[in-house]
């Protein structure tokens, strides 16, 4: 993982539900990078348990995560 993802991640990591909220909203994310995101930083699910559920292989789910990282750098 790049280091801005790494940097990223922890904010979300450490940021409130209203500010995780607010970063989604302003980031723009769509509905499926929202899911994903949700449930990686918020409920803390491993990817491979996310890919289970929402029926995705995980490279797609990292895809995902990272597309989302990568929207929400450029705030």
């Amino acid at each position: 993982m790049l280091p801005r993802r790494k940097a990223i991640r922890r904010r979300l990591l450490n940021c409130s539900r209203a500010d995780f909220d607010k970063l989604i909203l302003d980031a723009n994310l769509n509905c499926t990078q929202k899911q994903i995101l949700d449930m990686f930083i918020s409920d803390g699910l491993p990817i491979c348990e996310i890919a289970y559920r929402l029926e995705f292989c995980e490279s797609n789910v990292r895809k995902i995560l990272a597309g989302a990282y990568d929207k929400i750098a450029f705030l």
